[in-house]
């Protein structure tokens, strides 16, 4: 029999609605698969179990009351450590500032406490997102799961090494110019980066460029789709894109074959001639 963390996050949400399992059973198992991994791959810079398993216990009391069950309920997951998350300090991956615990959290993180998800805590980071590996001065680096040796990118590479090595089911990142992407990439998941307006965005003091946004971080399209239509505000994409299905519906509607398109070329040829080494040219 597969183990939870080997069940897709969709199969662990059906589940779980159908009492075969409990949000707290499912919370304690993620948080046991994070102390066992966690040492060796230094995914999360913080574990905040006593809320988790908090918000889990209200979750298994609202399914025990019979009230109606949000799109991710009981779904554990977590957010970088760029991402305010109310009464956990935020270090944008830097010894420089302080580390206090945020008062408030991010749109986000409310959109998917909304949803019924269950935050297990804050993922490895870039200094304040900056680079594509996920190494700063606060807490030990970020390894790729495929490859202890090897980095999973950035800067969401915490949260992609969690997601890759069963550590989480799926998990918010956030892209400006290949952070959930490269990730993704590394580990061997799905990473999208949606376009903007989809999803809640940064504020001009966050992200002075208006280039990042959040998007899913996954195993399977249907995982990715599940996370990304509970981090959609949904009253306003139904305004913005009207008559457009869920992103999970579409997923599983996908049949037939897909053609995949890969470009080798690059804006910045002139200067820099693209030479793909044999390994990138083995994999393409």
């Amino acid at each position: 029999m597969a183990e939870l963390h080997e069940l897709s996050a969709l199969a662990q949400r059906d589940a779980v609605r159908r009492g075969e399992g409990g949000a707290r059973e499912l919370t304690e198992h993620y948080l046991r698969r994070i102390e066992e991994l966690n040492p060796r791959l230094g995914a999360f810079v913080t574990v905040t179990a006593g809320p988790a398993l908090a918000q889990a216990r209200a979750a298994d009391e609202r399914q025990a009351h019979g009230c109606d069950l949000p799109r991710l309920h009981g779904l554990p997951l977590a957010f970088k450590d760029l991402t305010d998350v109310a009464g956990v300090a935020t270090t944008h991956g830097s010894s420089v500032l302080e580390h206090v615990p945020a008062r408030f959290s991010h749109t986000l993180v409310q959109v998917l406490q909304e949803a019924g998800a269950v935050s297990l805590g804050k993922t490895q980071v870039p200094e304040f997102g900056l680079t594509s590996y996920s190494e700063n001065r606060v807490a030990a680096p970020a390894r790729n799961p495929l490859d202890p040796a090897l980095s999973p990118g950035g800067s969401s590479g915490g949260s992609a090494a969690a997601v890759a090595a069963g550590m989480l089911p799926f998990g918010p990142g956030t892209d400006g110019g290949g952070s959930i992407r490269i990730p993704a990439a590394a580990t061997g998941i799905l990473g999208l980066k949606p376009g903007r307006g989809r999803v809640p965005a940064g504020t001009a003091r966050e992200d002075a460029a208006a280039l990042v946004v959040a998007g899913p971080l996954a195993r399977t399209a249907a995982d990715a789709g599940l996370l990304l239509d509970a981090m959609v505000d949904e009253p306003l994409a139904r305004a913005a894109f009207p008559g457009e299905p869920g992103f999970l519906a579409a997923a599983l509607r996908a049949e037939g074959r897909f053609r995949i398109g890969v470009s080798t070329n690059s804006p910045f040829t002139a200067a820099y001639p693209l030479r793909l080494d044999p390994e990138a040219q083995a994999a393409l």
